[in-house]
């Protein structure tokens, strides 16, 4: 939910609640499908040769947190992570693997458009260093 807040005092304020829609990609393990954290990743409009998006694996449920540049991402800076991603073509690229797993060479292109009400769940599964 976003809350959008216009008005002013003499003429009264109006608050809109804005559904944003989720979608959700999920870092897990490609034996024990347990969801991994400390994953990195970029998300690069098509077309752009700089990444729009950086994002870390969450440790508990193993969704990647989206922030709009990776200071904020390396520092975890939850206040300023993206609550929305807006309609477009994306390429996701890891960038470095949780420990004790190798970095995927594999680039993933994603299309987001028209995500009302709707969930899209990427599970990226990972293999563990021998």
């Amino acid at each position: 939910w976003e809350i959008d807040i216009s008005g002013s005092a003499q003429e009264g304020f109006v608050i809109t609640n804005i559904w944003l829609p989720h979608w959700y990609i999920q870092k897990i393990d490609s034996v024990t499908e347990n969801p991994l954290g400390g994953a990195k990743f970029t998300l690069t409009p098509e077309g752009s040769s700089e990444p729009s998006y950086y994002g870390v694996s969450d440790a508990t449920i193993g969704y990647i947190i989206w922030w709009d540049n990776q200071q904020d991402m390396d520092n975890c800076n939850i206040e300023k992570r993206v609550k929305y991603i807006p309609d477009g073509t994306y390429i996701l690229e890891e960038m470095e693997a949780p420990d004790g797993y190798l970095k995927s060479s594999i680039t993933w292109k994603i299309t987001i458009k028209d995500l009302e009400w709707a969930i899209l769940f990427i599970l990226l599964k990972q293999k563990q260093e021998d």
